[in-house]
């Protein structure tokens, strides 16, 4: 099964190249973020041929009212297999429209796929936070299909060999040494800290696994967004799989070929999946 998950950034015009893009990798299942209203019309019908099943944040949410502004952006998920869109009450977030899953039938196994994007706190303040933790309470409770997380997270700010993930919760100092935060955002630097090293640290305990870093244990330069500041250019790993360990990780890698179809480069993973034993009597 191979997966591609990208932040299309909403930009109208490069859809139809954007489209060219994810169909060239062909890919059984697209996750999509940053979606508009109308970037979602375009998407269905651009996609479509290739991909039977399609379903997006707007055909789920309660109130689209609600979906303006700060809360302007759905996910869309397409698929070659069959699948069914879940319940997005599953999880208690401040923006249920901000994660999207459906369960994949993969004929003998059940893969749910979730895909998100999580506000930048610069902008959003605790949202962030409220939305990282919902995720990580629905993942503490056990869940018999194979689950895969993916999409923008807007963590970390950086990693490297030294000091692994430096959260937007810690202080980088003269140094390149890591400290966390007295305040941050009108909160504890340790709350948002670890909150964000969650979907590193808690995650994997809960048996979803950087996927990226699994198979790249040394490869600190991969970035999935870049930006630009006067002469500095900035660059990260924004963009993530979280995958099912009882999953066989055969590739993994982001596709920084783009060009400039987005700010983002797609992550593409690709996966063998097991049979799942049945339950002990």
């Amino acid at each position: 099964m191979k997966l591609f998950s990208w932040n299309t950034a909403k930009r109208l015009k490069k859809l139809p190249k954007q489209a060219e893009f994810i169909n060239y990798y062909h890919p059984d299942i697209v996750a999509l973020q940053e979606v508009l209203p109308s970037t979602e019309a375009a998407f269905r019908k651009l996609l479509k041929h290739n991909y039977p099943f399609i379903v997006s944040s707007f055909q789920l949410a309660d109130d689209l009212s609600l979906l303006q502004n700060k809360r302007m952006f759905g996910q869309l998920i397409a698929s070659k297999f069959e699948m069914e869109a879940l319940n997005p009450k599953l999880f208690n977030l401040p923006w249920p429209e901000r994660v999207l899953s459906v369960s994949v039938n993969l004929g003998e196994a059940k893969c749910d796929v979730h895909t998100t994007h999580i506000p930048p706190g610069s902008s959003n303040g605790w949202t962030k936070i409220e939305m990282i933790n919902g995720i990580i309470d629905f993942f503490a409770i056990r869940h018999d299909n194979f689950q895969i997380l993916c999409g923008d997270f807007n963590t970390p700010q950086k990693e490297d060999k030294e000091n692994g993930v430096i959260t937007f919760g810690q202080r980088i100092k003269s140094n390149q040494s890591a400290v966390v935060r007295d305040k941050f955002r009108g909160g504890l630097g340790r709350d948002w800290d670890a909150a964000e090293r969650s979907l590193f640290e808690r995650l994997n305990c809960l048996g979803l696994e950087d996927m990226f870093r699994k198979l790249h244990p040394n490869d600190f330069n991969a970035y999935s967004w870049q930006f630009k500041r006067k002469d500095k250019v900035f660059k990260t790993r924004f963009d993530h799989i979280f995958a099912d360990k009882r999953l066989e990780f055969i590739n993994c890698m982001y596709l920084n070929n783009q060009g400039d179809l987005s700010d983002h480069s797609p992550i593409f993973g690709k996966f063998s999946i097991p049979k799942l034993k049945p339950p002990r009597a």
